[in-house]
């Protein structure tokens, strides 16, 4: 990713806002960077905004990083990611899910905060 991040506490949630560019090479450590970020924090629900960032991602791309949600967040957290219009699939929320972790990928912030707060 070539990218930049803010992080923001928002009541008791920590969000996470991506802008720039989608890069597979730097996935894990983007992933990583969010994990930081929520232990530091001290909040266990996670907003993780992707909406404006600019990606092209496959499925197996989409699969690996469920794969690295669940081995890097596990279930200690409750994270929503939200992603650009039109590129929503369910393969990273179910690679996530069915390894243990709490992840909902969606293209709505109000879906992911309801989500978080339920």
């Amino acid at each position: 990713m070539t990218y930049q991040s803010r992080t923001t506490i928002e009541d008791d949630c920590i969000r996470i806002t991506a802008t720039g560019s989608y890069s597979y090479e730097q996935m894990y450590q983007f992933i990583e960077h969010c994990r930081n970020e929520a232990d530091l924090s001290g909040c266990d629900k996670v907003l993780i905004d992707c909406e404006q960032l600019q990606m092209q991602i496959t499925e197996v791309e989409r699969f690996e990083g469920g794969q690295m949600f669940a081995s890097l967040f596990g279930s200690d957290k409750k994270v929503a990611l939200v992603l650009p219009v039109g590129k929503v699939t369910k393969m990273g929320e179910l690679a996530a899910n069915n390894r243990g972790a709490w992840l909902l990928v969606t293209e709505s912030i109000d879906e992911a905060i309801g989500w978080l707060n339920d």
